[in-house]
């Protein structure tokens, strides 16, 4: 299990003189079903502000997964993304390698 929390402040990112205030987080929960599958459950949520008083829409996700351990160096990664209240579900594949160069 793990969590994590971001506040940010950006200023002036429009070259408007705005100020832009942000803030991010995550919990998540993995569990290894097999040795070569992880299934993986976030909940994930970003808040942007405008100092002029313009809030931007907060996003809300919750996301369902599975990592498979295809080979040592070798993963594939799916999740399914539910967007709290835009109906604009995603599903994302990834396949990820890791290259050890050198001794």
């Amino acid at each position: 299990m793990s969590g994590i929390y971001v506040a940010g402040n950006n200023k002036d990112p429009y070259g408007d003189q705005s100020e832009l205030d942000s803030t991010a987080w995550h919990v998540e929960a993995s569990y290894y079903l097999f040795p070569w599958l992880i299934g993986l459950a976030r909940y994930e949520g970003l808040t942007l502000d405008l100092n002029n008083g313009i809030n931007l829409q907060d996003q809300k996700n919750t996301v369902v997964g599975l990592i498979w351990m295809l080979r040592a160096n070798i993963k594939l990664i799916t999740e399914a993304i539910f967007k709290d209240g835009s109906g604009t579900d995603l599903l994302n594949i990834r396949l990820a390698f890791g290259i050890t160069i050198g001794s």
